[in-house]
């Protein structure tokens, strides 16, 4: 059983309203950040496409998308639609060797990308003109299909240390590059996104459990399943012990932690780098409702998203 102890550490001054119909965010502690003023910007296909994408696959930061600058959204969302096809690279091929062969392809459409010379695939010349345009950094990228590779072995992370390193490469990189698509160059900031990145990474792992079970994968660290005596193989046959939750505790925690950090460093930060951050609400957002449900993992009102 968890205590109120427990409970409290999850408490929080930020209130956030979401409206779904006209994706108006309120942000309820310094102010109301408001949708931007409308520019005109011609969106190619391959911007449009995008776009698509990324409100198909991944509504939560499309919706964090419309509040960027037009200049940096168009970027914003090559960015993640690349991240698209490099997190759903297993999903699409079968066995690890189509895996590898389709993640090496994004690999070298970055590399070609940064020559002009992008593979005839909307996601890439999108990437590259967002290349070109905001000068992204290469490593972040390659960073992002470098991580999804590792993910193709079977292997238990050992040490939540190890979660956190996973997080940064996967979603504090994308963090990096928003950033760099708002003109923004800050070590302050890039500070921030550590931090969130760390958290929504954990928060990700969390919120993709009985999915990750269900591929007989596991992101746990080796360090907490010993703790709380919770066995894989059993996960997989679907035997939850009692100390689940506390496990799952102990990791939101962890996702917390970063998240504070990142809103204490917040108000350092350039004002032009601060819509990079909205996807602070989801993580926060995800995080009160598992302390409502006790930090069982399985409760069914998780599966509703924040927007």
């Amino acid at each position: 059983m968890l205590s109120n102890s427990r409970l409290r550490l999850f408490s929080s001054s930020y209130i956030h309203h979401v409206t779904r119909n006209n994706f108006t965010v309120r942000i309820v502690k310094r102010g109301i950040f408001g949708l931007p003023k409308k520019e005109n910007i011609i969106l190619t296909p391959d911007d449009q496409y995008c776009s698509d994408r990324v409100q198909k696959m991944d509504n939560e930061h499309y919706l964090c998308g419309l509040f960027l600058p037009a200049r940096a959204r168009k970027a914003y969302y090559a960015i993640r639609a690349f991240n698209i096809e490099a997190a759903t690279a297993a999903d699409v091929a079968k066995g690890e060797e189509a895996v590898r062969m389709r993640l090496n392809f994004w690999k070298d459409a970055v590399n070609s990308s940064f020559k002009n010379e992008p593979p005839q695939h909307p996601v890439a010349r999108a990437l590259r003109d967002a290349i070109s345009s905001h000068k992204l950094n290469r490593g972040f990228l390659v960073r992002t299909v470098d991580r999804r590779e590792k993910d193709i072995s079977d292997i238990q992370p050992k040490k939540m240390e190890d979660v956190e390193k996973y997080a940064e490469d996967a979603q504090a990189s994308l963090l990096y590059l928003t950033l760099e698509s708002l003109g923004v160059k800050d070590l302050k900031a890039d500070h921030v996104a550590s931090h969130l990145g760390r958290a929504e990474g954990i928060v990700t792992i969390l919120r993709a459990t009985a999915y990750h079970i269900s591929k007989r994968k596991i992101y746990f660290p080796v360090e907490l399943t010993a703790k709380y005596n919770v066995v894989p193989e059993e996960l997989f046959r679907g035997v939850l012990p009692d100390t689940l939750n506390d496990l799952i505790y102990e990791m939101a925690s962890t996702a917390k932690i970063h998240l504070d950090k990142a809103r204490a460093l917040k108000k350092n930060v350039p004002e032009a780098a601060l819509p990079a951050f909205l996807v602070s609400v989801h993580i926060e957002d995800f995080l009160n409702k598992l302390q409502k449900a006790h930090f069982n993992i399985f409760d069914p009102s998780l599966k509703n998203k924040s927007l």
